[in-house]
This record gives structure tokens, sequence and C-alpha cells, in this order.
């Protein structure tokens, strides 16, 4: 594709070298707001997901590195009500700041850097 003024691709090369860059965040849904009678509407494990009830949380997702969500996991600050599905357990948000996830986890300098 070099020079190429006519935008001409190679499909097939940019297929074979194509790299998905590996998911570094993973999700929670936090206490705040509504999300308390939400959550108390999301189906227990072994339910079938209400996709509606499942649209309206979202706006109560927060990322956070993987490592970190897998110590609060760990820690039981976080659990997984269905697969993929984790909800925060321990009083970790503040409306003014956000998750404080410090308060379970101690971090190390790897657990920083994104």
């Amino acid at each position: 594709m070099k020079n190429n003024s006519k935008l001409e691709f190679s499909f097939r090369t940019a297929a074979e070298r194509f790299q998905l860059i590996p998911e570094m965040q993973a999700p929670v849904i936090v206490r705040y707001g509504d999300s308390e009678r939400l959550l108390a509407q999301l189906a227990q494990p072994g339910d079938a997901l209400d996709r509606k009830t499942l649209r309206q949380l979202q706006r109560y997702v927060v990322n956070i590195p993987r490592r970190i969500h897998q110590r609060l996991l760990a820690d039981g600050a976080i659990e997984e009500r269905q697969p993929g599905v984790y909800v925060q357990v321990a009083p970790l948000y503040d409306p003014n700041v956000g998750l404080q996830v410090e308060q379970t986890v101690k971090y190390e300098p790897d657990d920083l850097v994104v």
C-alpha cells in the first residue's frame, strides 16, 4: 500500500496480520442511585438474564483493571451474579469520588500502569 494513490488495500494480508488488542479492563456494576432497584430485578444465579434490566444497568457499570478486578473478586468485594456480570458487594462506591478500590486492595506498582 506504500504510495498507493488509488487507495488499494490488500485485505488478505491485513487479515493475516491483524491482532486484537487484549482487553485489559473488566466491568463491575456499582451500587449507586437506582442501581439497587435494578439489581433486585436482575436474575438470580441460574435464571435467564433480563436484557431490559441489563441495558438499564449499563449506566452503573465501571471498568477497572483486570488484575484489580480479580483481587476484588477474591476478597469478596464483588461477586459474579451471572456469568460475566459482576456486582459490587462491599461499600466501595462514593458518589463524589467513584469506585474506591483501594479500600480493599493494596496496589503493586504494576497495578497502576495501564
